[in-house]
């Protein structure tokens, strides 16, 4: 059986959208401009993707920390920190995401794959632990890009839930933007 998605937003050529399961989903293109330095595919095999993230979006995250231990299996522990996510409870507030995740190169296509936390890592309002997610881009013309993820039950709060994926978007938007 296949869930129903519901689009959240659907504007500047990106697609937010929403199931019953708190999955939600970001898809666009980026139609690259062909005088630009490096491609998406180059930034992204280079493991500049987060640096570039957080150059264009100094308003919005803070900072990225990156605390990957386990170099041999090559996985990578991202903290980002944003900066005045609204909550139904407090008006701005500062929370980190974790992330846990693998590369994945394939022919013209690099994956982001999460990789799950330990059980003794709950996440709380102000640190998400986004075990389920994927960031997909396919080199094409123009590159498709497919962002998946899911945020835990811990975080029982639909409008926060919301602003995060929208957070999310805008992130993404700046992104696309500075390749095309």
């Amino acid at each position: 059986m296949s869930e129903d998605w519901i689009i959240v937003c659907d504007e500047k050529n990106l697609i937010l959208k929403k199931n019953d399961n708190n999955d939600y989903s970001l898809s666009f293109d980026i139609n690259e401009n062909s005088e630009n330095d490096f491609s998406v595919q180059e930034i992204i095999n280079s493991n500049q993707f987060f640096e570039l993230l957080y150059e264009l979006n100094k308003d919005i995250i803070e900072n990225i920390t990156d605390s990957s231990e386990n170099s041999i299996n090559n996985v990578n522990n991202l903290i980002i920190k944003i900066k005045n996510l609204k909550s139904e409870f407090k008006t701005l507030k500062n929370i980190n995401i974790h992330l846990k995740f693998i590369y994945k190169f394939e022919n013209n296509e690099t994956s982001l794959c999460s990789i799950p936390f330990d059980n003794n890592f709950v996440s709380t309002e102000d640190n998400l632990y986004i075990s389920t997610f994927l960031i997909k881009f396919k080199q094409n013309k123009p590159t498709n890009v497919l962002l998946t993820f899911k945020i835990d039950d811990i975080v029982d709060n639909d409008i926060f839930q919301m602003y995060l994926g929208l957070y999310f978007k805008k992130l993404f938007y700046r992104f696309k933007m500075y390749f095309e």
